[in-house]
């Protein structure tokens, strides 16, 4: 039952049970059965991190994702944590690799970040902080975050944002044909220098657009060396935490007409520990309750 309600909306849970089980189970059945065990479930056991210690390297991306709640939509920061051991190459180009995802486990958290990173922290709590691999798109929080906790960890800029924010930033002026695409080479060769000072070249381009543009491929070089990154192994791009979102978070709470309240925390945890392969955490409170 409480599988049911973690996968879809609570009245298919009603249609379900009928249909291929020939019980009368209600919707509001479901949901208490959901709900109490997402409230019975326990963080710091859904937290707790592995080593990876048969892995050379681990990649942590973090990211927000909204849900349409009865005070408006409210954020809810996501963090996916998986090895380079688990990741399947499905096709390859010049520019981009599309990947498949073996294993990995999740964080979630409706709130404030400082409610979000101690758990972050304990998912990670276990791995050597030199084999971890941050890749993000460059929200501040999340930079401050990685710098004072893991200083010895790689940070590394998602290269498909920083590319998103030239061809945003540039966008209302005329440039040569092949303006972007020799920018998007010159990030790939890691050098962030030239195509700063590309930017100032663009004369057409306002001052306090140039101005930002450049603050930011400044503020963020550190972690732009992507010649390096990809001659280590490294992904460059964050698509597996865009695909959380959409596995975690939006299939089932971004659905036509839903709006969230205090179901929203213990619905996001059992998602967490079902998507994380961790569903014994879920079967041992049935045990408990026997």
């Amino acid at each position: 039952m409480t599988s049911s309600g973690v996968e879809d909306v609570y009245q298919e849970s009603e249609v379900f049970f009928e249909k291929y089980l020939r019980l009368k189970v209600s919707a509001s059945q479901t949901y208490r059965v959901t709900q109490t065990s997402g409230e019975s479930l326990k963080e710091e056991e859904l937290y707790e991190g592995q080593s990876y210690e048969d892995s050379d390297w681990v990649y942590a991306m973090i990211d927000g994702s909204f849900i349409l709640t009865r005070e408006g939509y409210k954020e809810v920061k996501v963090g996916r944590v998986f090895s380079e051991r688990s990741v399947c190459l499905q096709s390859c180009t010049a520019t981009q690799e599309r990947v498949r995802l073996s294993a990995s486990e999740y964080c979630a958290h409706h709130g404030s970040n400082h409610t979000f990173k101690p758990k972050m922290e304990s998912l990670l709590s276990k791995i050597a902080p030199d084999k971890l691999v941050f890749i993000t798109d460059g929200c501040p929080w999340i930079g401050q975050w990685m710098s004072e906790k893991y200083p010895q960890a790689t940070q590394i800029l998602d290269y498909y944002h920083a590319i998103e924010k030239l061809s945003e930033g540039t966008k209302s002026i005329l440039k040569p044909a092949n303006w972007l695409e020799q920018q998007k080479e010159y990030l790939l060769e890691g050098r962030v220098n030239l195509v700063i000072e590309q930017i100032k070249e663009l004369k057409r381009l306002p001052e306090a657009q140039k101005e930002q543009l450049i603050n930011y491929y400044q503020n963020n070089a550190y972690r732009m060396n992507y010649n390096q990154y990809r001659d280590n192994g490294y992904y460059i791009g964050s698509g597996a935490i865009e695909a959380a979102h959409r596995t975690l978070i939006q299939e089932r709470m971004k659905r036509s007409g839903q709006r969230w309240g205090q179901c929203t925390d213990p619905l996001i945890k059992l998602r967490v520990a079902f998507k994380s392969k961790k569903e014994h955490l879920i079967e041992k409170l049935f045990k408990k309750s026997a």
